[in-house]
């Protein structure tokens, strides 16, 4: 399978400090689903991407949890 992605690098803003979310991805096999979690403090960043075999895009959902 051709993955459209190489590399990349993705960040987010909490409370003002930027953090790279360089969490361990996995992949949820035979679903095209590549998932991961980020922790940072009271904060739970998941990123998960689909993307549909034999198609020219990837989907992604990013999600913030506050956790206090």
């Amino acid at each position: 399978m051709e993955s459209f992605i190489r590399k990349e690098r993705l960040k987010v803003v909490i409370d003002g400090v930027p953090r790279t979310l360089d969490g361990e991805v996995h992949r949820a096999a035979g679903t095209g689903v590549l998932y991961s979690r980020n922790r940072f403090g009271d904060v739970i960043v998941y990123v998960a991407d689909f993307a549909p075999m034999h198609t020219p895009y990837v989907t992604r959902l990013i999600a913030v949890h506050n956790a206090s």
